[in-house]
């Protein structure tokens, strides 16, 4: 049974349907090595090596396309983005969620689904944070784009509670 689930309003639902109205797709791709963010304008594609969970498969591959978390069935998804920053008080943070961008990191392939800017404090980590209810068509994509000012080079903090692409399957 593929999701979104269909079904006639009033029938009994099959055990199928309710098994897969119950398993929407669902993914969460984390960074677990090192990823240096240069200072600077330019965006960098966020690249994921590590997996929490995927549901189906195929949503992510640690080593094809590691930027992307692909939708799995036409429907609404929660996209949500933790992007984990070291402690450093200088100038600003930068995070820009895109969708079927092909990793191009000028911003001007695919759809602009939004950014988050944060302006840091000594002594914390300073989070870049994302959510979104965003229409999905199977096999769309989801990249991650983070940039930096602080006049040094800033590594990511790394695991899936620090920095995240996490996409959930909610509707038709």
């Amino acid at each position: 049974m593929t999701w979104p689930v269909t079904y006639t309003p009033g029938a009994v639902l099959t055990a199928a349907q309710l098994t897969a109205m119950m398993n929407p797709p669902t993914c969460q791709a984390y960074l677990s090595g090192s990823l240096p963010i240069a200072s600077g304008a330019t965006w960098k594609l966020l690249t994921l090596d590590g997996e929490a969970w995927d549901s189906t498969g195929d949503m992510h591959n640690n080593t094809t396309n590691p930027s992307r978390v692909y939708a799995r069935g036409t429907g609404k998804y929660l996209l949500q983005a933790v992007i984990g920053w070291p402690s450093n008080a200088t100038d600003n943070r930068r995070l820009t969620i895109m969708k079927n961008s092909n990793g191009d990191t000028t911003l001007a392939t695919g759809v602009d689904l939004g950014e988050d800017r944060q302006t840091p404090v000594s002594g914390v980590t300073t989070y870049n944070r994302f959510d979104a209810m965003v229409a999905l068509t199977d096999g769309d994509y989801i990249e991650a784009f983070v940039s930096q000012t602080s006049g040094s080079s800033l590594t990511l903090n790394t695991g899936a509670r620090f920095t995240a692409l996490t996409l959930t399957g909610i509707s038709a």
